[in-house]
């Protein structure tokens, strides 16, 4: 985990539809959030949390959706980062290992919202519109 506690804030957010940054290893998994979320969101991909950090430093995110077993910087870890870094940004968490035992800890962390893998295209709408609206 950084060893920097320093609160960065939201690169400024260009006019159009939300962006949501779709975070898995496993390419299609992203491919699906994707078709999901288009075209109501703009969505963007990582394959990593170190992409993850990256992309939020570099670009708008309203929203991220993010995997918790992944390789280089893991999901856990990558949420606890955002949480210093961007308390203001909203995170869906998702996993489909260890029986949902990583969503609670990733709840009890921080992330706003969780969907146990695999989950449906309808409850994975109403979470990202549920998030959005109270962000």
């Amino acid at each position: 985990m950084s060893g920097t506690s320093e609160t960065n804030h939201a690169p400024d957010r260009p006019a159009g539809p939300p962006t949501v940054l779709v975070a898995d290893d496993q390419e299609e998994v992203r491919d699906l959030v994707r078709q999901i979320l288009e075209p109501q969101f703009q969505v963007r991909e990582a394959r990593n949390g170190r992409e993850v950090l990256d992309e939020v430093e570099r670009l708008p995110v309203d929203l991220v959706i993010l995997d918790l077993v992944m390789p280089d910087v893991e999901g856990i870890e990558t949420l606890q980062i955002l949480r210093c870094r961007r308390p203001d940004l909203r995170v869906l968490v998702m996993s489909g290992a260890f029986g949902g035992s990583f969503l609670q800890c990733a709840r009890l962390l921080g992330a706003h919202a969780a969907l146990k893998k695999p989950f449906s295209c309808d409850a994975l709408l109403s979470s990202v519109h549920s998030l959005l609206q109270a962000a």
